[in-house]
């Protein structure tokens, strides 16, 4: 008999990824119906694979270690300082690969529509990607490139989080990235969508806001709610930091590992 295996699936991107990509996806879906257990990230990537016949799929998500509230602290002024944040101003950011399926465009576009409504804000989108060149030069077009930040890759983007007052990520198609997750860890309010697993992180009023993926006008309109309430911005971060320590900690990552690989073990 051969050697069991256990299936890894980090989550599918689909039509949001190049053809290249989805084939290589078409191809995983086909092998992990031989594993003995496969293991996703979120409930949606789970009932993606079972629907190419896998059996015993355990959803793990990531265990996460909640930071001290003040780490990172003093990079995140300096930060703050070079890209030209004032005291009042609401930096509203996101550290993520910069591809059409993490909804990028679309958060420019709300930093721009909050922008000429006369907000105080500044956008910083960090990482690379497919789209970071288009991006840029529309922005340089527009001359906006001072008031939306796009840097790069960053050796740590925890410093980059810590200088954000608000974190977005408007995804089309995701799993549970750990872009929202680790913000909402570091006690960020995030505005994100209600695709893959996210409403289990963000839960929609209390420490952070849900929006439909692919649509412009509710995601500036739930990012100028917190832009116009430190209050709420404040209150959002402490519910988040609690929801992680409660349900997302390393601990509950380990036994949910330890019984996939107990199932393996015992067929």
């Amino acid at each position: 008999s051969c050697i069991p295996w256990i299936a890894s699936i980090h989550g599918w991107l689909g039509e949001t990824h190049t053809r290249r990509w989805q084939w290589y996806e078409h191809i995983e879906g086909h092998l992990v119906k031989n594993a003995k257990a496969v293991m996703v990230g979120s409930r949606s990537t789970q009932k993606e694979v079972e629907a190419f016949g896998a059996t015993n799929v355990h959803v793990i998500h990531h265990g996460i270690v909640v930071p001290e509230s003040t780490k990172w602290q003093t990079e995140a002024v300096k930060l703050r300082s070079e890209i030209g944040a004032g005291p009042d101003t609401s930096v509203i950011g996101v550290v993520t690969r910069i591809h059409p399926g993490k909804g990028v465009r679309l958060l420019v576009s709300a930093i721009i529509e909050l922008l000429q409504r006369g907000r105080d804000v500044i956008g910083v989108i960090a990482g690379v990607g497919p789209e970071r060149e288009d991006i840029i030069r529309e922005l340089e077009s527009a001359g906006l490139t001072h008031k939306v930040r796009m840097p790069g890759y960053v050796e740590d983007a925890n410093p980059w989080m810590a200088a954000m007052d608000i974190v977005a990520l408007p995804t089309l198609k995701d799993s549970f990235p750990f872009s929202v997750i680790d913000a909402v860890a570091m006690g960020k309010p995030v505005v994100t969508t209600t695709v893959g697993d996210l409403p289990l992180a963000v839960i929609d009023g209390e420490n952070g806001f849900l929006v439909p993926p692919g649509e412009v006008q509710p995601l500036a309109a739930a990012l100028e709610r917190l832009v116009q309430n430190r209050e709420m911005r404040s209150q959002f971060g402490k519910r988040g930091r609690k929801l992680i320590q409660d349900q997302f900690s390393p601990a509950a990552m380990t036994e949910k590992l330890e019984a996939m690989y107990l199932s393996v073990l015992e067929k």
